[in-house]
């Protein structure tokens, strides 16, 4: 078979795991034909190029990283930050499985490896088999879970593949540049890299796993505490079932006899309106954070209403918990700033449209008017996990395809979310 055959084939291979790995990590596709095969169409065409006229190493790499962020930034409506980051990470896991390749056949094949013949059709094979696993390995540990991460963390996606390609750099020269290798040494150090890269994405998989377990280990807990709430107000419910008869009864007697009843009616008025708070939408996740932050509000003197009209949500508990946790805390501290003598209330609204949840918030709060707000202030101590609270809100809305707004209008913050609800 013609070299430049081949040649072809490799670079239709790159652009398939270019974009494999892309979906893996990115959100947001475009994938009418009229958008994405101008983009393929471009690239195949500029690495063709490099490929047949044997265009100098730099020109090779410009190409390359060029057609990369080209993919990254065209064909998909992830955020900005995630394109940038993962299109950076691609070409270093590339070239660390390109080096790491070529080093190994180097140290068995000698110097022929960059000539046309077996070694190197080898070493084009062993490279996007290299790459193809570096791919899945890496995606089922970090697909969409990125945004939950520190940035201490995230910052280790990046830079522990930048220096393990900075050292396989080092390493390919000594390989063939020194008059004496020592070959012990370099697999040594290749198998230390390969290490390094794979403990960091093992821990930051933990690391999230970790996140997940203590999150759901809440749930349970504010389940069972509405489970609890659930079985007094269903102990109040027989009662006042047990009692009617009685009380209407009272009630008939004191108007025959004249009396004032008003006592009598206001004793169950409170006891139905303690009772009707308790909301039951058939979620318990959401049963559980509604009722227990109700419940913190009550204790505030805050008011709290609560509205849910959601037939099925199918956002993951986990999600939903973070969300509306997240939010309701929010809402509840900046009714505990007010100063003014301003009725502190929360009001709260789920409802299902079509394949949206739909999410509000409105509360009292002590802020001036601004229309769009994308970071909030807190008087918390901790204001480093208060605010990863509330960027935790926006990427569990991007997680979803969703839309979210947030301002405050006379004296009223309003958030409002829309998420993707599919099964």
């Amino acid at each position: 078979m013609p070299w430049f055959v081949i040649d072809m084939l490799n670079i239709i291979m790159e652009l398939a795991l270019c974009q494999l790995f892309f979906t893996r990590f990115l959100d947001g596709f475009r994938s009418r034909p009229v958008i994405w095969a101008p983009v393929y169409l471009i690239s195949f065409a500029a690495m063709s190029v490099c490929a047949l006229f044997s265009v100098h190493s730099l020109v090779q790499l410009t190409v390359t990283v060029s057609t990369t962020f080209l993919i990254a930034l065209t064909l998909f409506k992830d955020r900005l930050w995630k394109r940038l980051l993962f299109a950076l990470l691609f070409l270093c896991f590339a070239f660390i499985a390109e080096t790491l390749v070529f080093m190994m056949l180097t140290l068995l094949c000698g110097d022929s490896v960059g000539q046309p013949g077996m070694p190197r059709f080898i070493g084009m094979i062993a490279t996007k088999l290299c790459m193809f696993w570096i791919t899945v390995y890496i995606s089922s540990a970090m697909r969409r879970r990125i945004s939950k991460l520190p940035l201490k963390y995230a910052l280790l996606i990046i830079l522990i593949p930048l220096s393990s390609l900075l050292l396989e750099s080092l390493l390919n020269l000594l390989v063939t540049e020194s008059v004496v290798r020592h070959d012990f040494i370099v697999y040594i150090s290749l198998a230390s890299i390969i290490y390094m890269n794979l403990a960091v994405f093992d821990f930051i998989n933990t690391y999230l796993d970790r996140v997940e377990f203590e999150v759901t280990k809440q749930i349970l807990e504010q389940e069972h505490k509405n489970y609890r709430t659930l079985r007094e107000h269903e102990d109040e419910l027989r009662t006042i079932k047990h009692n009617i008869i009685h009380i209407v009864s009272g009630v008939k007697q004191s108007l025959k006899n004249n009396e004032n009843a008003e006592s009598i009616i206001k004793d169950l008025d409170v006891a139905a309106e303690r009772i009707s708070s308790v909301v039951y939408s058939g979620n318990s996740c959401v049963d559980a954070v509604l009722n227990e932050k109700s419940r913190l509000c009550r204790l505030r003197n805050i008011r709290c209403s609560i509205r849910v009209s959601a037939d099925k949500i199918y956002i993951k508990p986990v999600d939903m918990f973070v969300l509306l946790g997240n939010a309701l805390d929010n809402a509840v501290e900046a009714c505990g700033r007010l100063k003014d003598g301003t009725e502190p209330f929360v009001d709260i609204e789920i409802r299902s449209y079509e394949s949206k949840l739909i999410i509000r918030i409105r509360n009292s709060a002590d802020m001036e008017d601004c229309g769009n707000i994308t970071e909030l202030s807190s008087s918390k101590a901790d204001k480093l996990n208060h605010g990863f609270g509330f960027r935790s809100i926006k990427a569990i809305v991007s997680a979803y395809d969703g839309l979210m707004k947030a301002g405050v209008s006379d004296g009223v913050f309003s958030l409002e979310m829309i998420l993707d609800n599919v099964a």
